[in-house]
């Protein structure tokens, strides 16, 4: 999809608050908005399900705004919310309670604004919460406003939004999740939007931690963002299992034969689905998963990538642990597999130490469990979302 279609994404209809206390930033009724995403001809459009919230001028983008205004002049830079510099986006895990990592998101933010009652922090930053719905969930109404749009919500298998693959519905839809973050981040990002945004976070934990881990990997988006001098960073929170770019993903030697798969996309690079096929710049696109493992192998780690492991976290037994061969070949249970993942990472793949520090630090936290507001309501998992390393 990427390199034959320009994506866009048009809010379809939002209110942001005024600056104001943390009381503004209250989530008990708070309902998704519904963002319209298409290809540049307004072909293949669906909605995507998003929680936001923020605490800048007010804003709203127009349904009736064209694909050749979005892309050119944005809104009217008389509108732009001047006062936002960070956009934080939290990604939900496999019960896709979006709504729950949004009040979370919402809290650590309040949290962080009494820590450092100096700074705006919940007038400079923007909180985004998107919810990659399935089959199974409930028909989700159009945003208020909005009753009679007959476009329907893009939906997932309850495994393949995890990883990027595409859109089983609406029929011909074909977004790979992957993709769908990719058009809200390069909307986000247009200067004549948000004028003085600096960073992007996208933080997940769980299920939300594979998409995002597996996301760093194979997004465009890191590069192209700085030129525009805005810097897009990661935070990967207890995922069940990480994308391994070699071999060492089949774990000890004999194993293979008890796991043929352990190659396979999500785990290796093996069998890679088209929607991320595509996703690859162009040169990449023919090669199997040994020459592409390098390659995507030093992408990931020139990226901005924080992992937070719960001490607590070490369960092999835990109701949604990925329980799949290739998953257990990277450890027992999420603690032990963030460990290997670190001590894989800096043995195949090894930075300068004061690189890996500042780049791609793995941190454990104290008591969490696997429970992602112990993590990001914790003083580490706070800092680290708003760019500070833990002491």
């Amino acid at each position: 999809m990427t390199g034959l279609l320009s994506f866009l994404l048009v809010l379809l209809s939002l209110v942001w608050g005024s600056p104001g206390t943390a009381a503004e930033l209250s989530t008990a009724d708070v309902a998704p908005q519904g963002w319209l995403i298409s290809a540049a001809d307004g072909a293949n459009q669906a909605l995507l399900p998003l929680y936001m919230s923020a605490n800048g001028e007010a804003l709203r983008l127009l349904p009736t705004l064209t694909p050749a205004l979005s892309q050119t002049a944005g809104v009217p830079s008389s509108r732009a919310p001047l006062t936002i510099k960070h956009v934080m986006l939290l990604v939900h895990g496999t019960q896709r309670n979006a709504k729950d990592y949004f009040a979370t998101l919402s809290r650590a933010a309040q949290a962080e604004q009494a820590a450092q009652p100096a700074q705006p922090i919940l007038a400079e930053t923007l909180l985004l919460a998107p919810q990659f719905l399935t089959p199974s969930d409930a028909p989700t109404p159009a945003t208020a406003g909005h009753a009679e749009t007959t476009l329907a919500y893009l939906r997932w298998s309850a495994e393949g939004w995890k990883s990027g693959e595409a859109s089983i519905a609406p029929a011909g839809s074909s977004w790979s999740s992957f993709a769908a973050v990719d058009t809200l981040l390069r909307i986000l990002a247009q200067h004549e939007l948000l004028p003085n945004l600096q960073t992007i976070t996208i933080a997940g934990h769980s299920a939300g931690a594979q998409f995002v881990q597996r996301y760093a990997a194979f997004t465009p988006l890191p590069e192209m963002l700085s030129k525009q001098g805005i810097q897009l960073r990661f935070v990967v929170a207890n995922p069940s299992s990480y994308l391994y770019f070699s071999p060492a993903a089949a774990g000890p030697a004999g194993a293979a034969p008890r796991c043929p798969d352990s190659q396979d996309y999500k785990y290796g690079l093996a069998h890679l689905p088209p929607a991320l096929v595509a996703l690859l710049p162009s040169a990449w696109q023919g090669m199997d998963s040994i020459q592409l493992g390098p390659l995507l192998a030093a992408r990931y780690r020139s990226r901005q990538i924080v992992t937070l492991l719960g001490e607590r976290d070490n369960n092999p037994r835990h109701r949604v642990l990925d329980q799949h061969c290739a998953a257990q070949l990277q450890g027992p249970h999420r603690l032990a597999r963030g460990l290997a993942y670190q001590q894989y990472l800096t043995s195949a793949w090894p930075l300068p130490a004061d690189t890996q520090a500042a780049r791609q630090p793995f941190y454990v936290i104290p008591n969490a469990a696997h429970d992602h507001a112990q993590i990001f309501l914790s003083t580490c998992g706070r800092r680290v979302l708003w760019g500070q390393a833990c002491e």
